[in-house]
């Protein structure tokens, strides 16, 4: 949302070679995090996220949030094999992040897929020339994700049941925006403890 950038970034979108660049200028933004550098986001195989065959790289260019040297790089891409009635919308969304901190390095890697699980919901999916109403979306999420945390201790993350989260449902006023999971079942391993294995269902 570019309104909420406006006090700490500009953002220049760029029709012709399809990109969106966010830069930031050192200043607090809304969510008090100061940030600085760039992320940039090229598009190809359509214009919406919507649109079967979409693809968006994001990238980072010396960015940093708090001080912290943030590199990332995502690429998530609309895998909907058809637009025929009864087939969800499905994205594959692979993702790096390194936050390196003074107390030592964060790293963070994750293979999801991600689908509208409510897609022939026409309140929620109006086709290809509306967006999407996302307050409304039930989204699943499987895959994987590995790790390591400041202290050097790796950890794992394996959605064993899709995790389902309601995009209607906040936990209160203050967080709007912020949906819980409300099913799906995902392990946990950190370094060389026991898994936990995470519920997300229970009791039903």
């Amino acid at each position: 949302d570019e309104n909420s950038l406006s006090a700490c970034a500009s953002v220049v979108t760029d029709t012709t070679l399809k990109t969106i660049t966010i830069t930031f200028n050192g200043q607090t933004c809304l969510d008090g995090h100061t940030r600085s550098g760039t992320i940039t986001y090229t598009y190809s195989g359509g214009r919406y996220y919507r649109n079967p065959g979409y693809k968006m790289v994001v990238s980072s260019n010396n960015y940093t949030v708090d001080g912290n040297a943030v590199t990332l790089s995502k690429t998530v891409t609309n895998t909907t094999p058809n637009l025929n009635p009864g087939t969800n919308l499905t994205w594959s969304d692979v993702s790096n992040i390194t936050i390196a901190k003074p107390a030592g390095t964060i790293t963070w890697s994750a293979t999801k897929v991600k689908t509208l699980l409510n897609t022939s919901d026409t309140a929620v999916y109006h086709g290809q020339a509306v967006h999407i109403t996302w307050t409304l979306a039930h989204v699943g999420i499987t895959g994987n994700a590995t790790g390591t945390d400041a202290a050097g201790e790796t950890f794992t993350a394996n959605i064993t049941s899709q995790l389902e989260r309601d995009f209607n449902c906040s936990p209160n006023s203050n967080f709007v925006g912020q949906h819980p999971f409300i099913n799906g079942t995902l392990d946990f391993t950190p370094g060389t403890k026991a898994t936990r294995h995470i519920d997300y269902g229970y009791p039903n």
